[in-house]
Parts: C-alpha cells; structure tokens; sequence
C-alpha cells in the first residue's frame, strides 16, 4: 500500500474511532498523520496539562506512582517473558526445561516418563511447585509459551518512557498518536504479538506517573542551535571562570554586578474559568495599560554584597515622556526616567552613568 493510502486509511479510522485499525506508519509519515488527526480527533489532551507558573511537588516520587505490574518488572531485559510465583523467567529457559522435564521413554499407560520433581527443582531454581511442573507439561502439549502479559506491557512502558524522553531531549514535537506510533516501533522492533496500542487511558495514567504532560511551547530554535546548547553552557562555564579569575586582580569595592530586572505595572493571571467554547475571555483590571506597560529597573550590587544607594527606573511610555497632571514622585534613592520601550537604549546609557553612577561618592558608603 502506498504511503497516500496508508495516511488515507489512518484519517478513516480516525474519524470512525477505529483506534485499533489505524495502520502503522513510518515516522516521517506520522508527522502528516498527527496533523490529520489534530482536526479530526475528539479526544483531546485536557486532563494532563501543566503550566510553566505551576509549583511541582519537589518530593514527587515517580517509582512510587508506577503501577504494580511495572514495581513486579522493573528493569526487564526482554518482552518474551513468562512468570513463575514471583520470577521472571525468559521463554528460551523455560523450553529448556520442558525438554529436560521429558525423558526419551515411554510409561505403559503410552504418556511419556518425566524426571522427579527433586531433580528438577534443583536444576531450575524458578520451578517450586508440582502446579509449575504442570504448566511444563502444557506448554509442551500446546507447542507454545505465551508472554506473560504484564511482563510485556510493563516491557513497552520502559521502553517508551527511554525513547519518549530521547525524543524531548532531542527538541521533538510530541502527542499522543506520536507515543502510539513508538509503541508500535517498540512491538515490531522486539516482535511482541500483542493487540496493545496504549489506549487514551493507559497513556493517561502513564504520564501521569512518570510526570510528563502536555505544555505549551514557549520557545522554537533551530536544530543547529538545539544541538550546540551543550557547547553554549560550556561557553557559560568558561566565562563565569576567567570572570572570577580577573575579580581576584580587583578589589572588592571597585567591582559591581548591573543586570535590568522587567516587572509589569499590574500582575495578572493568565487564565481563569469561564464557559466551554467561548473564544474570547474578558476580564476587569484596574489599568488596561498596566497589564501591557511595564518598567525596568537596574540595581547596583557591588562585590561585597553592598548595594548602590540610588537605583534606576526607566518607564515606558508611549509618548516617550512622563504625564505632567499628575507628574511622577521623585524620591531621592530613585532616578526615574521615561522612554517608548522599557529596556535602556544608548540615550539612557549617558544619564544612568551621570544621573547613577558619578553621582555618589562610593567611599561614603
């Protein structure tokens, strides 16, 4: 089937709610899908959502949160798994023991003869009970071991939870139809026979115990970018070293820290309750300029911890001036100045070292 078919029959599937008939497709195909299914499908991602302001529990313990199946199967190697008790036993052991569990003799009733439960307890230290010794015996007559299926979902979990966070790592746009798209990697890659997909509940409750949920994008960087952020940090580190190594060859009082700080003139939220649907929310403020103006200040701190006694404060305004009914309180510590942007430009550069930094005698302090 071409790949305009196969996207084709993903999007019928996708509008008659015939999850488990979505085909697979290649990654690069997926991305179309997603897109497809962004306008198409219902279901939409509301119940995992976080926001970049939303305090996280610091003492939040993913192990703690993962179901019990994924507790019973932590760190297993491989999906073809089956479980005896409590052991996790590889399918190629438990053949092995079938074998051995079968002599090459016959008893007279025509059943073939099998070693002593002693012997083989003691050769396949997973195998403790006659029950276990039975199931052998039934494997042996339906030609076949089964995975346990805990085993192999808790398998496709770890699995997904190693690529997923790859995948943030490596700056990816994901949803949910891209984890199903892995899962179904995952089963191909590994051969599970398995009808599992991962449902809109079971990611659900994935995500929700590993801490991973839907957010907002707030920044977009070009691969290039992304893939030397390691080299930026590295230049970060360097830079914070030879600046301390030049501090040493500087007296404390003569070395000051300036960095401009933006704050708004009125805080908001940003979101708030209202009805399902609605495309326009308002709310009342007290300013609607004070919800988009804002102001920068730009402290002094010198090397001992002393701060400048004089701070400045550029406001921003859109005639660039202040209003003169009323004009603006001028305490004696600040110095405020207006402009059309908040962020000091050139002009402001002059008055802040006149106006701020000649303007006091350091040793006064």
């Amino acid at each position: 089937m071409t790949t305009l078919l196969l996207i084709l029959a993903y999007a019928t599937a996708v509008i008659k709610e015939e999850v488990q008939k979505k085909p697979k497709l290649e990654r690069r195909d997926q991305q179309l899908a997603d897109r497809i299914e962004g306008e198409l499908d219902i279901v939409e991602e509301t119940s995992l959502t976080t926001d970049i302001d939303e305090d996280l529990d610091p003492e939040y313990d993913v192990e703690l949160n993962l179901k019990t199946d994924e507790h019973d199967f932590k760190e297993i190697g491989s999906p073809h798994m089956v479980l005896f008790g409590k052991i996790l036993v590889a399918i190629e052991k438990v053949w092995e023991a079938i074998k051995w569990y079968r002599l090459h003799t016959t008893a007279r009733n025509g059943l073939p003869k099998r070693r002593s439960s002693t012997a083989m307890f003691n050769r396949f230290r997973f195998l403790k009970t006659d029950r276990d010794l039975k199931r052998l015996a039934e494997y042996e007559n339906a030609g076949e071991v089964k995975p346990d299926y805990r085993a192999v979902i808790a398998f496709i979990s770890a699995q997904l939870y190693e690529r997923t966070i790859e995948s943030i790592n490596s700056g990816h746009v994901l949803h949910d139809t891209t984890l199903r798209a892995m899962i179904s990697e995952i089963e191909d890659e590994f051969e599970i026979e398995s009808s599992f997909y991962g449902s809109h509940n079971w990611l659900n409750g994935w995500k929700r115990a590993h801490r991973i949920s839907s957010r907002s994008i707030t920044t977009f960087v070009s691969r290039k970018r992304f893939s030397e952020k390691h080299l930026l940090t590295k230049k970060m580190e360097n830079f914070v070293k030879d600046a301390r190594k030049k501090f040493d060859d500087y007296d404390p009082l003569r070395v000051y820290i300036l960095d401009q700080s933006k704050f708004q003139k009125e805080f908001y939220t940003k979101r708030t309750l209202t009805n399902t649907g609605v495309t326009t929310v308002e709310r009342i403020t007290g300013s609607t300029t004070g919800v988009t103006h804002s102001y920068t200040v730009l402290p002094m701190l010198r090397l001992d911890g002393t701060l400048h006694p004089k701070l400045h404060v550029v406001f921003s305004e859109p005639s660039g001036a202040f209003p003169t009914n009323p004009p603006p309180c001028n305490p004696s510590n600040l110095v405020l100045r207006a402009a059309k942007g908040h962020i000091m430009g050139k002009n402001q550069r002059l008055i802040f070292f006149v106006s701020v930094v000649l303007c006091v005698h350091f040793s006064s302090f």
